[in-house]
């Protein structure tokens, strides 16, 4: 963890001195971009196996919870703050400040003392450790099913947000940089709300079921949303879309830690990561859809896809309705 957060931070201090002396070019977002999601990857699995290493095993689900809330509410402000900030100390003063967050962020893990888990006799490679974590989730359909949902979902649902709503802020709703901050900021509103619920709900909720809900009505929300053209109305479907977001991350990333061995955790972990890696494909297929049907018809399929394979995956893996 302390590692990738110096990764981000010389990253961004590297962006900030090529844009200062004029030498930044679009190769190097590039190269800064496949550093950050290779960085982000170890980042992900490292954060939510240590999450629930650290504390007791019935307060992992609020841990993991809290975890993605926090991300959340950085979605928030981000985006309401990115704009005005641009304008006023320019590309280079904001890249100073990413850098500086994550100096903080390594600063605050120096701190922190965790007890090693005991080493195995025959040390195995990362690629074999990734092998072993898929090994072990093949055994159990559930565990199995959570990986393909997260798949899933980053393939097809979450490119609306990264490649979509700045299409339909400036060609659907007519909007400026301001009210695209607001729509941003309604997912990140959402998507902290979400976790925050899953983290008091009791112990005697099925949580297997409300995940199969909230990754049902999440693609449906974004269905509504794409017929809409009232700016409003898109900022309630958008908070709405934000919570059931928010509620399925926290729900399987927090089950997979809840389901798995101590010893397997951060091989699941990582084996989630990799689901992440369907997204940057996702978001191409998906921009190039949007620049020949459309972006609202291209959210339609997206989301009308990620509706009829998510059933297939549930029936396939019906386990996740008792649990």
């Amino acid at each position: 963890l302390i590692t990738v957060q110096v990764v981000y931070a010389i990253g961004a201090l590297v962006i900030m001195m090529l844009f200062l002396t004029s030498a930044l070019e679009v190769w190097h977002l590039f190269l800064f971009t496949l550093v950050g999601g290779v960085s982000y990857t170890f980042d992900f699995s490292t954060r939510h196996a240590t999450a629930a290493d650290i504390v007791k095993r019935h307060h992992v689900v609020a841990a993991i919870s809290l975890l993605f809330a926090a991300q959340g509410s950085t979605t928030i402000l981000g985006p309401l703050l990115g704009g005005s900030l641009l304008e006023v100390i320019g590309a280079s003063g904001c890249f100073a400040l990413i850098a500086a967050s994550f100096c903080l962020s390594f600063l605050s893990l120096l701190p922190m003392k965790i007890e090693p888990p005991p080493r195995p006799a025959v040390r195995e490679s990362m690629w074999q450790n990734l092998v072993a974590g898929f090994r072990y989730l093949r055994k159990d359909r559930s565990l199995s099913a959570l990986i393909l949902i997260a798949a899933l979902v980053n393939f097809l649902i979450f490119p609306y947000w990264f490649t979509l709503i700045p299409v339909f802020a400036r060609d659907i709703l007519h909007t400026d940089v301001v009210g695209y901050g607001q729509l941003m900021a309604a997912i990140g509103l959402g998507n902290t709300i979400g976790p925050l619920l899953i983290a008091i709900l009791p112990d005697s909720i099925h949580r297997g079921r409300m995940l199969v809900t909230v990754t049902i009505v999440w693609p449906v929300m974004l269905m509504l949303f794409a017929f809409s053209r009232l700016f409003s109305l898109s900022l309630l479907l958008l908070v709405m879309t934000g919570l059931n977001q928010g509620m399925c991350m926290a729900l399987i990333q927090s089950m997979l830690m809840m389901w798995s061995t101590e010893e397997m955790r951060g091989r699941v972990s990582g084996a989630r990561a990799f689901a992440i890696g369907t997204l940057p494909l996702g978001n191409l297929l998906t921009g190039a859809g949007a620049g020949i049907w459309g972006a609202p018809a291209m959210l339609l399929v997206n989301s009308a896809a990620a509706v009829i394979i998510a059933i297939i995956i549930i029936v396939w893996a019906s386990t996740l309705l008792r649990k």
